[in-house]
């Protein structure tokens, strides 16, 4: 008996020591690729002109709504469908999968020209050229998305961890060569050939992954199950997109792309903090999905997580705040500064973004994703509603009080939601939620 019990020990240990060495792998590639991102961002303020980054800023906002369209109708079911199916299946599914994003690719490409032309037509040339240099960047970028998921299916994070090095690396080695002639064009086609390299290396290992002779997934039928799981996601997409980016069209509208450039400065001074908890989100889920069994649950979970968050938060703005002469000093090498005393209303939409997280996080946990598309929905008309005039009225500071308005309502929203769901008796919540997919920033 003792020695069966030291069996199921050693057994347990290895679990646990084999998830621990699988989530810090998962956390690691993330944090490489979005900290690639978050440096490339902070080093094209300093190089760049404002209205050079102002092209870039917004041109990035429109692919991350790319990106997030992409990742409802294909990473994120596939997560669960490619979770769930036999490893014999995982081959052909695949490939069905690679069609998928072909298809896409060319209706991006498409998308992109033509917004390539009208900023012709708008004789926008700093815009056009940003326009164009992620219009050959985008599908490349996808496709590396694509290739990294694929490990994750087979739980083996390893050679994905591997990809996202390559790829930081070849736009860290690009950035100190194209320095002195670095434009909005070229950063993004930097980030097309570092795509392409690290999607080629993860491509070639694939095979070693997967059987690819089976034919037991079919393409329709693929794109018929992401289509039933994702059409809800791509709509809460959208709407979490809104309040997030549509600012940057927003204020390039009414203050042009020195004004787009002087709110993606600031952004980036918060993009640490959110991108930690988003981070921290993909490990919460599972355990909140796991961990509830009624109303008092549910609701512990939630203030648990908004405590943890705004703590959290609270403290990284407690220390910036403390040396942000010499944080603007480090980030932008002297520009920006005036730029400073806008920065509470970035602390307060954070604070606010942090404590919105806690219901939604519970609701996904749920297997909820109406309930969060449709606060998703109600922030995004209050965003409208606010942040329009309050923009052409008072700039960056306006559309800050839009946002935040955007974040009360989602906090609101998704409270009421998930309050009503734990009294009904349809809020018993279900275990092995997939977990939610991480946002480029």
């Amino acid at each position: 008996m003792g020695e069966r019990l030291s069996l199921v020990s050693k057994v347990n240990l290895t679990s646990a020591l084999s998830w621990g060495t699988k989530g810090g792998l998962a956390i690691l590639e993330y944090g490489l690729i979005s900290g690639c991102n978050f440096f490339t961002s902070i080093l094209l303020a300093r190089w760049l002109t404002a209205d050079q980054y102002g092209a870039f800023a917004l041109a990035f906002s429109v692919f991350v709504l790319l990106m997030v369209l992409y990742q409802a109708l294909v990473l994120e079911p596939m997560s669960v469908y490619g979770g769930a199916m036999a490893t014999e299946m995982h081959g052909p599914y695949l490939k069905a999968l690679f069609w998928i994003h072909g298809a896409l690719s060319i209706l991006v490409v498409v998308c992109l020209s033509i917004s390539v032309v009208i900023a012709n037509r708008l004789h926008m040339t700093t815009l056009q050229s940003a326009f164009l240099g992620l219009a050959f960047a985008a599908p490349l970028i996808l496709l590396l998305g694509l290739s990294r998921r694929a490990y994750y299916i087979r739980l083996s994070p390893g050679p994905a961890v591997l990809g996202a090095g390559i790829y930081s690396l070849v736009i860290v080695m690009g950035l100190a060569v194209l320095r002195t002639r670095l434009s909005a064009f070229l950063a993004f086609g930097l980030m097309g050939v570092g795509a392409l390299v690290s999607s080629l290396f993860l491509l070639v290992r694939l095979g070693n992954y997967f059987d690819w002779k089976s034919h037991a997934a079919t393409l329709s039928s693929t794109w018929r199950d992401h289509w039933h799981y994702g059409r809800w996601a791509t709509l809460s997409a959208v709407f979490g997109w809104a309040p997030a980016y549509a600012c940057y069209p927003l204020i390039t509208w009414w203050r042009g792309t020195a004004g787009t450039a002087q709110l993606k400065a600031l952004m980036n001074i918060s993009a640490p903090v959110i991108q930690t908890f988003m981070a921290l989100a993909v490990l919460i889920l599972p355990y909140a999905a796991g961990s509830q069994r009624d109303r008092k649950d549910g609701m512990e979970i939630c203030r648990n997580i908004a405590i943890i968050f705004v703590s959290a938060g609270i403290a990284y703005w407690i220390v910036l705040m403390s040396m942000k002469t010499m944080a603007f000093r480090l980030m932008y090498g002297g520009k920006y500064q005036e730029l400073m005393p806008l920065l509470p209303l970035f602390v307060i939409e954070s604070l606010v973004w942090c404590i919105s997280c806690a219901p939604t996080i519970v609701l996904r946990a749920m297997k909820s994703p109406k309930s969060v598309c449709i606060a998703n929905f109600a922030a995004t008309l209050a965003f409208v509603v606010v942040a329009f005039p309050a923009t052409r009225a008072f700039g960056i500071s306006g559309l800050m009080m839009g946002i935040i308005v955007a974040d009360l309502c989602i906090l609101a929203v998704s409270l009421s939601l998930l309050r009503r769901l734990l009294s009904s008796n349809k809020a018993l919540p279900l275990p092995n939620a997939c977990p939610e997919v991480e946002v480029v920033s």
